[in-house]
């Protein structure tokens, strides 16, 4: 009862922290309820999908001043960087780097981001401008090129084979093709430019493609749209179908296919707080690497939390749930940082301190759900404040006599429990042992200390059990009673009785 009670707080609340005394399962639930959203749960036919998506598809406002926006940026590309010039492009008009942000490269990469699912870096146009060491750095085919200029000649060069497709093996990354070849043959190619999100768009709309190349992929997809759009007479764009497979596809991630219906399925996640934990351990950081010239580069790069959330981004359609354990050992608010925001308004950017490719946004789906874990009886950690509370929701997890299922663990537990609660006019309270400063709901050991392995009948399972709950008191039980002692949470006289515990 209580994890469906708890299952629909988090579908409202989206954030939960599940709150208790050291062994009362807060982490065994958080699992249970993490397993139950990231179930298998919907099934269904992708091509009658995109076919329902062209019959109903209807064009409004919105639509129609988006089109005018991307088609004022395809002709403003086109016009400054034409086909027939391209072989005498100079290298400040080609590369990122430069304070400019007109070059062929920097519109390539991020103006020209709303006709595609394009991702930017500096180093996929093989040239470009290290603003920190003041200097062109040069990677792949024309690495070796001491002169810049004779370097950019032959990127020049490439880029002319390429836009009048005079070859198909070319020395440049698959995506910058794809892309160069979208944006001069918007009706010969599809503006997807991944090769693996290629591949998982063919097994949705049932095309064989193992023997295919990149180009003959996107080439394959780009007919199945045109296809539709005669079939159903329709005025749809291939960036409008590329945006709803997208939206409705886990393109990116790893597509489930079961008798020809997509699987939907979210994933979950556990990782553990501790007091040394960062913002740039969670969400965002910096790491190093090696690039193609043997130099070390310090790169954003998402963390967690920003990993899990672009997963579920890309699979809106399954839920993702991240379970924090020990949420409190770490200063949350210092964590969490602007992402404090995101969790109240979901699907709504924020902007992190470090930018990755020139975005510095972060999002969190609707679909990610985070649940928390919390030992109230750690006084060692910090309080939670209340801008972070305000954004969750608290759920006590509590000592539950009715699992134990061993008769003589149960005797154990009631014995145990006197240390820390006592019952008057049926209604219970602190015990004497407990100092004023703490409440027994807070620090009351919880049944799991007293669960016992299963064993069968016939393997001296009676003998088994005794023998693990007088291991159980001995090397767990009674030496947290003592350090409770020593913490002043239970008072001096406790300790005799904590001594002569016994399993009887």
């Amino acid at each position: 009862m209580q994890m469906i009670k708890t299952v629909e707080l988090l579908n409202y609340k989206k954030q939960i922290i599940l709150q208790g005394p050291p062994g009362t399962g807060k982490t065994y639930l958080a699992k249970k309820i993490a397993n139950e959203l990231t179930k298998d749960t919907i099934k269904f036919n992708a091509l009658h999908k995109i076919e329902v998506f062209f019959e109903n598809y209807k064009v409004n406002d919105d639509i129609l001043e988006h089109r005018e926006f991307v088609n004022g940026l395809n002709k403003a590309f086109l016009n400054k960087f034409e086909k027939q010039e391209l072989s005498n492009l100079k290298l400040d008009d080609y590369v990122l780097g430069i304070e400019s942000n007109d070059t062929f490269c920097y519109w390539l990469e991020y103006k020209l981001v709303h006709t595609g699912k394009y991702a930017g870096r500096a180093t996929k146009g093989k040239i470009y401008w290290d603003a920190k060491n003041e200097e062109y750095k040069k990677n792949g085919f024309i690495r070796d090129i001491e002169d810049n200029s004779e370097a950019m000649k032959k990127v020049a060069k490439l880029l002319e084979d390429i836009v009048y497709e005079n070859v198909y093996d070319y020395p440049i990354g698959k995506g910058f093709v794809l892309k160069v070849l979208y944006q001069y043959h918007p009706d010969k190619y599809f503006p997807i430019n991944s090769e693996f999100c290629l591949n998982n768009v063919l097994r949705l709309i049932k095309q064989e493609y193992k023997n295919l190349n990149y180009i003959e992929k996107n080439k394959k997809v780009q007919q199945f749209f045109l296809d539709l759009k005669h079939k159903y007479n329709s005025d749809i764009t291939n960036y409008e179908l590329m945006y709803f497979l997208f939206e409705n596809f886990d393109l990116k991630g790893k597509l489930i296919l079961e008798n020809d219906e997509v699987v939907t399925k979210g994933d979950k996640k556990i990782i553990q707080f501790h007091p040394s934990y960062t913002y740039e351990d969670f969400v965002r950081g910096i790491t190093i690497n090696t690039n193609e010239s043997g130099r070390l580069e310090y790169e954003p790069e998402n963390k967690s939390l920003a990993k899990f959330a672009e997963d579920a981004l890309n699979n809106k359609t399954a839920n993702y749930v991240l379970i924090i354990d020990e949420i409190n050992r770490a200063n949350l608010p210092s964590v969490l940082g602007e992402l404090i925001y995101a969790l109240e308004y979901r699907g709504d950017a924020v902007e992190s301190m470090y930018a990755i490719e020139e975005d510095n946004k972060i999002t969190i789906p609707p679909n990610l759900y985070i649940i928390g874990t919390m030992n109230t009886a750690d006084r060692s950690v910090g309080h939670i404040d209340y801008a972070i509370r305000r954004r969750f929701a608290f759920v006590d997890v509590l000592p539950d006599e009715g699992v134990i299922a061993n008769a003589k663990a149960k005797k154990l537990f009631e014995e145990v429990s006197k240390l820390f609660v006592e019952s008057v006019d049926g209604k219970k309270k602190n015990s004497k042992y407990l100092t004023a400063d703490f409440d027994y709901k807070d620090i009351q050991l919880g049944h799991s200390y007293f669960l016992l392995k299963e064993y069968k009948e016939d393997d001296n399972k009676d003998e088994k059990q005794l023998n693990e709950l007088k291991m159980r008191l001995k090397y767990e039980i009674k030496p947290i009673l003592l350090e409770y002692v020593k913490d002043g949470i239970l008072q001096e006289d406790a300790k005799e009785n904590i001594n002569d515990l016994k399993v009887v």
